[in-house]
């Protein structure tokens, strides 16, 4: 792509833009409120990206894949994990911040300033881009328009996830009715079972017993029929094991 991006368009706080770069300043007025909800804490799989065929996010949405998590935690900060930043810490004010929400929607900061849309674990934003190959010919200036996408993995620390050959991630909803997402991530390809044992250890489910590839995982369980009560999830791979505990209440 030709073209310096000199100046962002992104999140909107009345007609206050959040960013500033090498042309134009932010004159915001307005306050942002600076609350955070926990049920959003956890980390969240930057799962997609891709452009608009348009500036203006409309048109063909061509999606790749990403490599990455946003970590969003408990007391409001936040710390990005791609390649541009294995070790967040190392690069404050890029790769770590603040993070606000409030009725589904989530603000990170301070690189990613940006209403995310929440829906069904999902998070979601456009983002438009105006590219200047001359700065100060307006002519020459054009927008592109980025689509990103992270679904929420729960669990609020990589370390695990980092050190160990798999990891499962906190089963979510818990407590639940009838249904719960339970995930987990393997670092390398290998034979997994992960099954449900009732509170007296009794299988319940299998919901999986195969070889898996590497990468993150999710399964769904159904426990619609079952009584209410605490059940198990089991995950084994490679000689080695984690268990968690569900709560089913109806």
């Amino acid at each position: 792509m030709e073209g310096n991006s000199l100046y962002t368009i992104d999140s909107y706080y009345g007609d206050c833009i959040t960013m500033e770069f090498e042309l134009g300043t932010s004159d915001c007025e307005e306050e942002i409120e600076e609350t955070c909800d926990p049920m959003y804490a956890g980390s969240w799989e930057w799962t997609a990206y891709g452009n608009y065929e348009n500036g203006d996010c409309t048109g063909e949405l061509e999606l790749s894949d990403y490599d990455g998590y946003v970590v969003l935690y408990e007391d409001c900060t936040m710390e990005l994990y791609d390649t541009w930043c294995e070790n967040p810490q190392d690069s404050p004010g890029f790769c770590t911040g603040e993070w606000f929400s409030e009725e589904n929607v989530i603000t990170m900061g301070p690189v990613f300033y940006r209403d995310w849309v929440v829906e069904d674990n999902i998070m979601t934003n456009d983002i438009i881009v105006t590219y200047m190959p001359d700065p100060y010919d307006e002519s020459t200036w054009y927008d592109v328009c980025t689509y990103n996408e992270y679904t929420f993995m729960q669990e609020e620390n990589l370390t695990d996830i980092i050190q160990n050959d798999f990891y499962m991630y906190d089963a979510y909803p818990n407590p639940f009715n009838p249904v719960t997402t339970i995930s987990f991530h393997l670092t390398s390809p290998m034979m997994t079972t992960l099954t449900i044992f009732d509170i007296k250890g009794k299988l319940v489910s299998t919901l999986l017993d195969q070889f898996t590839h590497a990468g993150n995982h999710q399964l769904d369980w159904n426990a619609d029929g079952l009584p209410n009560g605490v059940y198990f999830v089991k995950l084994d791979s490679d000689g080695f094991s984690e268990t968690q505990k569900l709560m089913l209440v109806k």
